[in-house]
C-alpha cells in the first residue's frame, strides 16, 4: 500500500486574493488536483460524453508534456483552450505542436516583455498566421516593466502588431498591467473591433466599458472581492474564464472554480456556464 497523504494547501497572491487547494500526495509527489474531480463527480459531470468546459488564456507549449497536459484537461472535461504565445520563438511553439486543432485554438505574438528583443520579428510572425492561428497575442503595455524596456518600445511593437490584426480581422489578446485605459485608447485610435482583455485587472466600472466596447473580459483562478463585482457587473456573454497555465494556474482544469464562482454569481448551474462560455470563445474568434 503506498504512502497517501492529503492535504491543503493557501496560496496567497497580493495579500487578499487566497485559493485552497485540495492536493493527494504519493511518494512525495503531488498527484491529482482532488478538489477539481470532487466537483466534477459532485456535479454528475464525470459521465458527460462531452467537453464542456474552456481555458481562454493558456501556455500550454511550457508544459514538459503538452499532450498528457491536454489529455488531462479532457478528463476533468475541459476541452477547449486557447494556446497563447508571448516572443516569437513560443510562437513557433505554439503552431509546430501536433495537438487536436479542435481542441487547441492558436494565438500567436509578441509580449511587452518580449517588445525589448523581438519587435524586429513581427513581419516573420505574420508567416505564421497561415498556420490555423486565430489571433494575436498576448499583446499589450504593461507599467511593471518600464525599467527594462521602455514604454515607446511597447507601444511600437503593440501598434505594428495591432495594424496586423486589423488588416487581417483576427481578434486580439491583451496584456494590460496597470496600462488598462492607455491600450483601450490605443485600441480605439486603431479601429479594434475584436480584443480579449487576458487576466483582467480593472474595476467594475472598467468591466461596463470593455463591455460596452464589445470587447471581452477574461477571469484568472484567483477569488477576489474584486472580481466579484466584476462577474456581477457584466453580462455572461462578455465573460471567458482562464487559467494562465502553468503561470497562475497549474492545471487547465484549474478554470472550473472560477466557473463555480461565476455559476453563484449568476444563479445558474455550472453546466449552462460552461456552455456560454465555450459558444463565447467559438462565436468571437470565428471557430
Amino acid at each position: 500500500m503506498p504512502h497517501v497523504v492529503k492535504k491543503i494547501i493557501t496560496i496567497k497572491y497580493n495579500h487578499n486574493i487566497i485559493i485552497n487547494r485540495i492536493i493527494i500526495i504519493k511518494y512525495g509527489k503531488i498527484m491529482i488536483n482532488q478538489q477539481i474531480y470532487s466537483t466534477i463527480k459532485g456535479k454528475g459531470l464525470d459521465n458527460l460524453d462531452r467537453a464542456l468546459f474552456s481555458d481562454s488564456h493558456c501556455h500550454l507549449y511550457m508544459s514538459d508534456n503538452p499532450k498528457k497536459t491536454l489529455s488531462e484537461a479532457k478528463e476533468c472535461k475541459v476541452g477547449l483552450l486557447i494556446d497563447t504565445a508571448v516572443d516569437f520563438e513560443s510562437s513557433r511553439k505554439v503552431v509546430e505542436l501536433e495537438l487536436d486543432h479542435k481542441s487547441v485554438l492558436k494565438v500567436i505574438g509578441i509580449s511587452p516583455e518580449a517588445a525589448l528583443y523581438d519587435c524586429e520579428n513581427i513581419d516573420k510572425l505574420q508567416q505564421l498566421l497561415e498556420k490555423n492561428v486565430i489571433g494575436i497575442g498576448e499583446i499589450g503595455l504593461d507599467s511593471k516593466i518600464i525599467d527594462r524596456v521602455p514604454i515607446d518600445k511597447q507601444r511600437f511593437c503593440f501598434e505594428k502588431q495591432l495594424d496586423i490584426a486589423v488588416k487581417q480581422n483576427i481578434p486580439v489578446v491583451i496584456h494590460s498591467r496597470g496600462m488598462l485605459k492607455s491600450v483601450e485608447s490605443i485600441l480605439f485610435e486603431k479601429g479594434v473591433k475584436s480584443a480579449m482583455f487576458h487576466f483582467f485587472e480593472g474595476n467594475e466600472d472598467d468591466a461596463k466599458r470593455i463591455e460596452k466596447n464589445g470587447y471581452l473580459i477574461s477571469i484568472p483562478p484567483l477569488e477576489s472581492s474584486r472580481f466579484k463585482r466584476v462577474i456581477a457587473a457584466v453580462d455572461l456573454e462578455s465573460i471567458v474564464c482562464e487559467t494562465d497555465f502553468p503561470a497562475v494556474g497549474k492545471t487547465p482544469c484549474d478554470v472550473i472554480k472560477t466557473i463555480e464562482n461565476i455559476a453563484k454569481i449568476k444563479n445558474k448551474d455550472i453546466t449552462s456556464i460552461g456552455d456560454s462560455i465555450t459558444e463565447t470563445i467559438k462565436d468571437y474568434f470565428g471557430v
